[in-house]
């Protein structure tokens, strides 16, 4: 018998691949350079069970969009949902202003989805009229 096998050893620790967070964190930069800080997007995560039939986590990514002029008010924009108990892509995007869904996006799209639905003229006008309450 080995005692000193290492249980550990078949996890790859040293995996550096991106995370669905360490996209949104940039972009957390952009909105505020654009805005001269004026907006900022936050980023809540949450672990949920999304079909209590089926019993699997989720992590759920909420994406606000916020303004600390207006006593920090902000806007739920968009949700992206991972599967806790899979790769970390796919993954799908909830847009909660049009309560529609974009499924199956893998990380080569990901960033280009998010840019169809800050494309979307509903997410760009809570967007706008956010920063130009802000301005006055």
């Amino acid at each position: 018998m080995n005692d000193n096998k290492n249980i550990w050893e078949t996890i790859r620790f040293s995996d550096t691949s991106k995370r669905v967070l360490d996209y949104l964190e940039e972009q957390k930069k952009f909105l505020s350079d654009s805005t001269s800080n004026v907006l900022k997007m936050d980023i809540e995560t949450v672990v949920a069970y999304l079909d209590e039939q089926n019993l699997e986590l989720f992590q759920l990514y909420l994406v606000y969009v916020s303004s600390e002029k207006l006593g920090n008010f902000r806007i739920k924009l968009f949700t992206v949902i991972q599967n806790n108990s899979g790769p970390e892509f796919p993954v799908k995007i909830y847009i909660h202003s049009t309560e529609k869904t974009i499924d199956d996006v893998q990380e080569d799209l990901f960033l280009d989805k998010l840019n169809e639905v800050l494309s979307d003229k509903n997410v760009q006008n809570l967007v706008l009229n956010l920063y130009r309450q802000s301005m006055t």
